[in-house]
């Protein structure tokens, strides 16, 4: 099936994107897996955080895209998250990478990253899974998300769940 007849079968049979009902259980899975991205985080073994943030962050746009009636394939979705977080979040995808890596150095680097991962990882997920909710309640798919126009949205949302994650973390751990 070509992508455009399965973008016209999955809008004709997406539940209705407006309802409040939806939109509010897809905030908490956003939440939810917010949350477990910064657990992720605090794995103390280098670049396997990362592994751990990303595999939560692919899970989040699965159960979102089943929520609207969208089909699912990992590929397309880990290529977005990666042109989302390095285009707009480049600075801090940057850091991200250097503090998982400065766990190599034992307690100072390991504390290092329990403070600060966290929080960056926690709002990217924030972001990541609100660009994805916006889409889908606009009828898109997961094939035809343009990284490039939704930056701007990420940015915001990326601000916001900076906000998210500290009022959710425990004292003392956010930034």
């Amino acid at each position: 099936m070509s992508s455009e007849a399965t973008v016209a079968a999955e809008s004709a049979a997406a539940p209705s994107p407006s309802d409040p009902e939806r939109a509010l259980k897809a905030d908490i899975v956003i939440k939810n897996h917010m949350l477990a991205a910064c657990a992720g985080s605090i794995v103390p073994v280098p670049l396997l955080d990362l592994a751990a943030v990303t595999a939560v962050q692919v899970n989040m746009i699965r159960k979102l895209a089943a929520m609207y009636g969208k089909t699912f394939s990992e590929s397309p979705v880990r290529n977005s998250i990666a042109a989302l977080v390095g285009g707009v979040g480049g600075p801090w995808a940057g850091a991200v990478v250097g503090i998982s890596l400065a766990k190599l150095i034992p307690v100072v680097g390991w504390a290092a990253g329990i403070v600060a991962m966290p929080a960056v990882v926690g709002a990217s997920t924030y972001a990541i899974g609100h660009v994805f909710l916006r889409h889908f309640q606009e009828g898109g798919s997961i094939y035809d998300i343009s990284t490039e126009k939704v930056r701007g949205y990420y940015a915001e949302q990326f601000a916001k769940g900076k906000a998210v994650a500290a009022e959710s973390a425990p004292s003392g751990h956010a930034a």
